[in-house]
């Protein structure tokens, strides 16, 4: 899933493999988001690829290079900026699930979360390339800061990419206050030399605005959970990233009591749905192997390790015979959906089990699961067969 000549890496290898089987959820993923960039970077740098942790960096670099205000979603491989969306009519589709499509039209949607996800990738890029910070890169840091600030308060399509118009997600608003946040990190270890007290201040204050409006508006107050939308009692399983984000401690009542929200709410024998209907689309779509993984990391933080380990060794025993995540689940047919492989569904897994390693090393635990340590050992037989 590495574009060799430019680093770049693509969220699926594939295109129109559906959601739901004779549905129409069916994308083109053939593409780079940003909003992945961040935990590719962590998850390669973190697993012994570094080279191919600062490939990426440079791809991730000259693609989003110049005006901030051109900021995309995605973009192509080789840097791609226009990616309209087509669907070829003479063609069936998997299990003839219509339509089949090539480009992806949410590559001109506003999804404020892009903002935050860049300036985490960059704020981690930064440090993987030794401090690399050159002038023009401080200034494309502070435009993109720039729009966060500017248009936090606007609603957007947000990460699930909906085609029923814009709201105030509540995940959209925690990534502004995410990118403000490891905007004033970079800006603590390169000062700006003529502005940067005064700088530091207006953003730390923006900062804490986000906060406060995410805590008035985006917390149910029947449940104390957050939630997916300002002024909206909706589960959605993002809210879970307020705890892997470090948005609340584990120790706060409001953690507790999302994770309980998301278990009882959006939870399939123990599988994960991003969101209840009304998304402009019709039909249905399987559970979101991400999302399952989310909870799986959010039970460790809370020291619920049994069932943060139960969850995980569910998705693993979902992969096919070479190790492989779709992107979706159906526990009701026990298939996978959706486009195939999944790079967001492995990072989950890594992810989901690096937290429980480090969980279970602070409270001086026993080491990885047996379902982890399980599916390494499946993947090294794969690699050595495949040698």
């Amino acid at each position: 899933m590495i574009y060799a000549e430019t680093g770049a890496i693509i969220a699926a290898p594939t295109t129109s493999l559906p959601e739901e089987i004779g549905g129409e959820r069916n994308w083109d993923y053939r593409y780079t988001w940003l909003r992945d960039a961040s935990a590719m970077l962590a998850a390669l740098a973190g697993s012994g690829y570094p080279d191919e942790a600062r490939h990426f960096c440079d791809w991730l670099v000259d693609a989003t290079a110049g005006a901030a205000k051109e900021l995309q979603v995605l973009y192509g491989i080789a840097g791609e900026r226009e990616l309209d969306e087509t669907c070829l009519d003479h063609l069936e589709g998997y299990r003839g699930s219509r339509p089949v499509r090539v480009g992806n039209e949410a590559w001109e949607q506003f999804q404020l979360d892009v903002y935050g996800e860049l300036l985490a990738a960059l704020d981690l890029a930064m440090h993987l390339r030794g401090g690399d910070y050159r002038p023009e890169r401080a200034r494309f840091v502070h435009d993109v800061v720039e729009l966060a600030v500017a248009r936090w308060r606007e609603p957007d399509e947000g990460i699930w990419e909906v085609r029923s118009g814009r709201r105030h997600y509540v995940f959209s608003k925690l990534m502004a206050w995410i990118g403000l946040d490891s905007a004033i990190r970079i800006l603590d270890r390169h000062p700006d030399q003529a502005r940067g007290p005064e700088l530091r201040r207006r953003w730390a204050r923006e900062r804490e605005e986000i906060r406060a409006e995410i805590e008035r508006r985006g917390v149910d107050p029947a449940t104390g959970a957050f939630v997916q939308e300002f002024d909206n009692a909706a589960p959605d399983a993002t809210a879970l990233q307020a705890i892997l984000r470090g948005f609340v401690a584990p120790d706060d009542p409001r953690a507790a009591a999302t994770v309980d929200l998301i278990d009882a709410e959006l939870t399939r024998d123990g599988h994960v749905y991003r969101y209840h209907g009304g998304d402009g689309l019709r039909g249905e779509e399987g559970s979101f192997v991400l999302c399952t993984l989310w909870l799986a990391s959010a039970l460790a933080y809370l020291g619920r390790m049994e069932e943060a380990e139960q969850r995980l060794s569910l998705v693993l025993g979902c992969a096919n015979d070479l190790g492989l995540l779709a992107e979706e689940y159906d526990p009701l047919t026990h298939s996978q959906l959706g486009n195939f492989p999944q790079g967001f569904s492995h990072l989950g897994v890594i992810a989901a089990a690096h937290v429980i390693e480090v969980v279970k090393r602070q409270g001086e635990g026993p080491g990885p699961s047996p379902a982890a340590e399980d599916y390494i050992d499946k993947l090294v037989r794969i690699r050595r067969a495949a040698t």
